[in-house]
C-alpha cells in the first residue's frame, strides 16, 4: 500500500489552500461554519408537496453521515448520532480482534450496514425502521464480558527510536534555500529545490518525511503570521494542520511549540491523525524565509504500525536547518537584472541623442506604444447565483467571508458540513458571470461522492455554449490527472496527496489575465 504517497501538486496544494483561508476562517469563528445546515430542494411535484415532504410520509428519513465518514469512530457516538437521525431499529456487533491497540482501537467502529448495504452517501433517503448494524471493534480479553467494566488502559509504544544521527549515517540536501541533514535511512523518493520527500518504511505501513517550499504570491511571509496561529484554539489549529498534510481525517493536534535556533524561527506541531483504517501520529514545522517570500514546511508522517519511531531523529534534522549561500539568490538575481536593465536604458538614451531624426522617431513610437490589455476571461452564460444554487444540491453552503481579489473581481467560497467538499468561485463584481472555479474534495467522503461531486458541477462551471464538451470531457476523466482546452478555456483534473480529487476550471485563463496589472 502507498499509504500517503501521491503526486504532489505543483499549485493550489491543500497546504497552500489552507494559507489562503486560514486568516479568515479564524476570524469568523469556523466553529459556525462547521454547524451550517444545507437546506433541501424546495422544488414540488404535480401534488404540490416537497421531495422532502414525500420522504417523510412515506416514513423515510436523511441518513446524516456517509458510511466512509463513520469508520473509526467510537461505537457509542455512532449509534447515538444515527438513533438522533431517527433510526429505530439499530444493532451493534462486536469484533473481538484487538490485542495491542495499534492497528485498531476498543470500540472503533469497523462498518455500518443499513438493510445489508455498507456504501450510503449523507443525503441519501432509507426507511426509519431500516435495520442497522454498527460492527465495532473489542479486545480479545473482552469476549464474552461486560466491557464497560473492563479499565481502559493506553497501550505501550515498544517500539525503538531510530539513532541515524549517533553513527554519522546521514546526507544533506537543500530546499528552499536552506540546508538540511538527513539520516540515510530516508529512501529519497522527490528530491528538487523546492520539494524533498523520503521513506523509511512502506507498504502496509509508512514512515514518511516531506520537505517543501511555497512562494507566498499575495502577502510577505513572517513569523508574526504564525504567531497568531499559536495562540489560537487547539481545535482551530487541528483544522489547519489537517488542511496543510493534505485533509487528514480526524486530525488533533496534540502540543504546540515555538522552534527558533540561529537561523530559523517557526512554529512546531505534534498531532495524531486518522487516514480510513490507519491511525498515527506526525510533527509538523513551518517558518518563513523572508529572503524568498516563501513558507517551508517540514513533515514527518508515521502510521502507528510501524517497525520503529522516528522523533529523536526528526528533531535533529529541523535542527539541522542552515541557511545556505543561495538563501538570498532570487533577490540578487533581481537586483542584477534591474541594473542590467538600468545600464541598458542609458544606454539607449545615450545613442538615441545622436542617431537620425526616423530613428528617434520610431522609438518614440515603440516606446509610446502598450500591449493591449487583455479581457476579463468571462465564462460567459453562467454566474455567481448559478453556481450558488447548484452547490446547495450538494449541501454545500457560502462561507461566512467574501475575499475582495481587486480589479472588479470577488471570490466566494462554499462547504459541506463536514468540509469534505470545498468550492472557491471567483466572479466579475459588475456582472456577476463566473470567471474560474476550484474544486477541493477530501477523502473523508467516498471517491464516488467526489466525482459525483466534480461531475455535477462541471455543467455550471464553464461558458453555457460549451456545456455539453465540458460534462463530457469530465465524466471521461474524473479520477485520473488530465488537462484540456476548450474552446480557449482551460480546464484541469488532478488527484490529491491522500486519496481526494482536485478540480480547475478556467483558473489558468484568470492567472494570465490577472498578471497583467
Amino acid at each position: 500500500m502507498d499509504y500517503f504517497k501521491k503526486e504532489e501538486q505543483e499549485t493550489h496544494t491543500p497546504a497552500k489552500r489552507a494559507l489562503g483561508v486560514w486568516s479568515g476562517y479564524l476570524t469568523l469563528l469556523a466553529f459556525v461554519i462547521m454547524l451550517l445546515i444545507a437546506f433541501s430542494s424546495n422544488s414540488k411535484d404535480s401534488s404540490g408537496k416537497t421531495a422532502e415532504e414525500l420522504h417523510q410520509e412515506a416514513g423515510e428519513i436523511q441518513i446524516g453521515s456517509s458510511s466512509e465518514s463513520l469508520k473509526g469512530e467510537n461505537y457509542k457516538d455512532v449509534i447515538k448520532k444515527l438513533e438522533k437521525a431517527g433510526f429505530t431499529n439499530v444493532e451493534e456487533e462486536a469484533v473481538n480482534d484487538v490485542v495491542l491497540g495499534i492497528m485498531t482501537k476498543e470500540g472503533e467502529v469497523e462498518r455500518v450496514s443499513i438493510d445489508g448495504d455498507t456504501t450510503f452517501y449523507t443525503y441519501d433517503w432509507v426507511p426509519a425502521d431500516a435495520s442497522v448494524v454498527v460492527v465495532y471493534h473489542t479486545s480479545v480479553t473482552n469476549s464474552g464480558t461486560n466491557t464497560q467494566n473492563t479499565a481502559e488502559t493506553e497501550p505501550v509504544d515498544t517500539r525503538t527510536e531510530r539513532d541515524a544521527f549517533y553513527d554519522n549515517t546521514t546526507y544533506k540536501i537543500t530546499v528552499g534555500g536552506y540546508e538540511y541533514t538527513i539520516p540515510d535511512y530516508w529512501i529519497q523518493d522527490k528530491n528538487t529545490t523546492e520539494f524533498f520527500r523520503a521513506y523509511a518504511e512502506t507498504k502496509d505501513k509508512s514512515a514518511m518525511l516531506d520537505i517543501r517550499s511555497e512562494y507566498d504570491d499575495e502577502d510577505p511571509v513572517g513569523f508574526e503570521w504564525l504567531d497568531e496561529q499559536y495562540e489560537r484554539d487547539l481545535t482551530l489549529q487541528s483544522w489547519f494542520v489537517g488542511m496543510t498534510i493534505g485533509g487528514a481525517t480526524d486530525c488533533k493536534v496534540i502540543s504546540e511549540e515555538i522552534f527558533e535556533t540561529d537561523d530559523i524561527k517557526g512554529v512546531l506541531w505534534a498531532y495524531s491523525l486518522k487516514q480510513r483504517e490507519y491511525t498515527g501520529t506526525g510533527k509538523m514545522l513551518i517558518f518563513p524565509s523572508k529572503e524568498n517570500n516563501s513558507w517551508v514546511y517540514v513533515s514527518l508522517m508515521v502510521t502507528d504500525n510501524t517497525l520503529y519511531k522516528y522523533d529523536n531523529d526528526f528533531e535533529k534534522i529541523i535542527s539541522s536547518i542552515k541557511k545556505t549561500d543561495n538563501t538570498n539568490s532570487l533577490n540578487e538575481t533581481t537586483a542584477a537584472e534591474k541594473d542590467m536593465g538600468t545600464m541598458a536604458v542609458t544606454e539607449t538614451a545615450s545613442t538615441a541623442e545622436t542617431t537620425p531624426s526616423v530613428e528617434a522617431e520610431t522609438v518614440k513610437e515603440a516606446a509610446e506604444s502598450e500591449p493591449e490589455q487583455m479581457k476579463m476571461p468571462i465564462l460567459a452564460g453562467t454566474s455567481i447565483d448559478t453556481v450558488t444554487k447548484k452547490a446547495s444540491e450538494y449541501g454545500l453552503s457560502k462561507q461566512p467571508w467574501e475575499d475582495d481579489f481587486g480589479h472588479g473581481t470577488k471570490l466566494y467560497s462554499f462547504a459541506n458540513k463536514d468540509q469534505s467538499l470545498m468550492l472557491d468561485a471567483l466572479f466579475s463584481t459588475d456582472t456577476s458571470e463566473l470567471l474560474c472555479a476550484t474544486i477541493v474534495t477530501l477523502n473523508t467522503t467516498s471517491s464516488q461522492e467526489q466525482q459525483k461531486f466534480i461531475k455535477g458541477m462541471s455543467n455550471v462551471l464553464c461558458p453555457a455554449e460549451d456545456v455539453k464538451d465540458v460534462t463530457e470531457w469530465v465524466n471521461a476523466n474524473v479520477g485520473k490527472a488530465a488537462k484540456t482546452n476548450i474552446n480557449g478555456t482551460i480546464y484541469e483534473l488532478s488527484l490529491g496527496p491522500v486519496n481526494n480529487a482536485l478540480y480547475y476550471a478556467g483558473e489558468k485563463n484568470w492567472e494570465e489575465w490577472d498578471s497583467q496589472f
